[in-house]
C-alpha cells in the first residue's frame, strides 16, 4: 500500500460523503476537489514529483480549478493541525521565530 493512499484513507474514510476534499498543487496553484476517497488517491498517484497539499476543511462545493473554499465556507474539519513556520531561507520573514524553543 502506498503513503499517499494510508494518509488519505486514514484522513477521509469517515467523511461526510456529499461534503469535499480538497488537493491543491504546486507550482500549478491548482485546486481538485473529490467527494470519493478512491478519486482523491487517483488524482494523488498522478502528482508525484510536484509538492501536493491536502485540505483540512470540508467543502459543501466544488470551488473550482484556481479556488479554495473561503474559511467562513468551511463545513467541517479533519482534526486538529498545526502549521508552524520558523525563520529560514524557505521563510525569510523577520517577524518568524529563528527556534522552536518558547519564549518566557
Amino acid at each position: 500500500m502506498n503513503q499517499p493512499r494510508i494518509f488519505l484513507e486514514a484522513l477521509f474514510s469517515g467523511k461526510p460523503e456529499e461534503l469535499f476534499m480538497l488537493l491543491w498543487t504546486l507550482p500549478e496553484k491548482e485546486s481538485r476537489w473529490y467527494r470519493a476517497v478512491e478519486d482523491a488517491i487517483r488524482c494523488s498517484d498522478s502528482f508525484t514529483g510536484h509538492d501536493l497539499y491536502v485540505g483540512v476543511g470540508f467543502a459543501n462545493r466544488d470551488y473550482g480549478l484556481k479556488r479554495r473554499c473561503p474559511s467562513e465556507e468551511i463545513a467541517g474539519i479533519v482534526g486538529l493541525w498545526a502549521d508552524l513556520d520558523l525563520r529560514s531561507d524557505a521563510h525569510p520573514k523577520a517577524t518568524l521565530p529563528e527556534t522552536r524553543a518558547l519564549r518566557t
